[in-house]
């Protein structure tokens, strides 16, 4: 499985998600960037042009929404699939995320196997 098709930017603060979520990520031959400054996050995206991004919602000093904005209003990125990570879990903010033009939701604590699956489904359709 060729990884030239499969870099996914991960937008977290918090240490230990980044952790798991590299992990996981690697175990599926992903090639894995950490951005935990979302301040770095439009440089980041630009250096290294993902395939995929995971976004936190809640992160210092800019939120995830705001970056989702910024992304999904730039032409030289808008085509970049972003699912949002979070652990806002109420009905109303998964449709606020997906409103701003996020393709995908998952709640935290998240689940292994649809994690996986959900990563894996962005990641087939580049091929």
């Amino acid at each position: 499985m060729s990884t030239g098709n499969r870099k996914v930017l991960i937008v977290e603060d918090n240490k230990l998600n980044m952790k798991l979520f590299r992990d996981i990520l690697t175990s599926e031959a992903c090639v894995v960037i950490e951005c935990f400054d979302p301040m770095f996050a439009m440089d980041t995206i630009a250096r290294e042009m993902p395939n995929l991004i995971l976004m936190d919602i809640q992160l210092p000093r800019i939120s995830g929404y705001d970056l989702i904005k910024w992304i999904k209003a730039d032409a030289n990125y808008n085509h970049i699939p972003i699912i949002a990570i979070t652990a806002f879990a109420m009905e109303d903010d998964k449709e606020k995320i997906l409103s701003l033009g996020c393709e995908g939701y998952m709640s935290k604590p998240i689940s292994m196997d649809p994690f996986i699956e959900n990563v894996n489904k962005f990641l087939e359709n580049k091929n």
